[in-house]
């Protein structure tokens, strides 16, 4: 008998509020489109979402009561949550330390990874590595194309 394997994935918070943006900028509606795309998955079964408290966080900041109260429905399709516990935060503060990146996006990384932990140090370099590159903010339709088409 074949087991479907599902992907978990993890979205940032802008990710989830891209299709609430000015549409007429093209990487905008691309980034909308592909997000689109990751919520069809994710309703089919092909994949699940996870979130965090960090990700809870932000939207509760988000001003906008009616953009707020859009994106809390999707987070709603999210099944799996990953808490602020000591390993996530202590993760969070090794990426933030050794890749340059601001505290939150370290969290959104750490709570990303958390179902399988990267704290070996060839992982913690490749992070590096990135950083450096600038891949960390890796976006949406090259994610798309990853994970449908690979």
């Amino acid at each position: 008998m074949a087991v479907n394997k599902v992907s978990l994935i993890y979205l940032d918070t802008n990710v989830y509020a891209r299709t609430f943006d000015d549409q007429a900028r093209p990487s905008i509606s691309e980034e909308s489109n592909a997000f689109l795309e990751i919520i069809r998955a994710v309703k089919a079964n092909r994949l699940v979402l996870l979130w965090s408290d960090i990700l809870e966080f932000e939207v509760e900041s988000i001003l906008d009561e009616d953009k707020r109260t859009k994106v809390e429905a999707y987070l709603e399709l999210c099944t799996q949550h990953i808490g602020s516990s000591e390993e996530v935060l202590n993760l969070g503060k090794q990426i933030q330390n050794n890749c340059r990146v601001r505290a939150r996006d370290a969290l959104h990384v750490a709570s990303a990874i958390w179902e399988k932990p990267v704290t070996s140090s060839p992982a913690i370099k490749k992070l590096q590595k990135w950083s450096r590159q600038g891949a960390i903010a890796v976006s949406l339709k090259h994610i798309v194309r990853h994970i449908f088409r690979p």
